[in-house]
């Protein structure tokens, strides 16, 4: 069975035949970077440790973390997200890992449509409390009670 599509940010990623593809421009990449990206989408918005890369992604070959900084850095060349300031695709989580922060969507390869939003939804800005009525929540409790016996 093949790995279906998914759109990461710009970049249409077709697993099946290690290319990406944003603007008519397409790359093939390595299995292992397509891979990580494939990873990266499955678990969008999750911080990943190194850890969990080499688990997930090397199987536990014997991997050092200079492998794992390396496929990230050639990934972000790849995605053309090169600032390391405000990376737009993959930022480094320090001491935890790395996060995908772009928007994912899956599609279905033969058919060429979308099967899943798999990005969590944008957090929304925060607003300071007051102490306003006007903006306090008015909260009910809808659910039935358990039925006593």
């Amino acid at each position: 069975m093949q790995q279906p599509v998914v759109r990461v940010g710009e970049w249409l990623v077709t697993p099946s035949i290690n290319q990406i593809s944003r603007n008519g421009r397409q790359l093939t990449l390595e299995p292992r970077l397509i891979d990580l990206l494939v990873f990266f989408a499955q678990h969008s918005g999750e911080v990943l440790s190194r850890d969990e890369l080499i688990d997930n992604v090397w199987k536990r070959s014997i991997v050092t973390n200079h492998v794992v900084t390396q496929s990230i850095s050639e990934l972000r060349k790849s995605l053309k997200d090169n600032d390391e300031d405000s990376p737009v695709y993959i930022a480094t989580v320090p001491k935890r890992g790395y996060k995908l922060m772009v928007p994912v969507i899956w599609y279905s390869e033969e058919e060429g449509e979308e099967i899943m939003l798999s990005s969590p939804p944008p957090i929304p800005e925060a607003v300071p409390a007051t102490d306003s009525p006007s903006h306090s929540l008015n909260i009910q409790n809808t659910a039935t009670p358990p039925e006593q016996s």
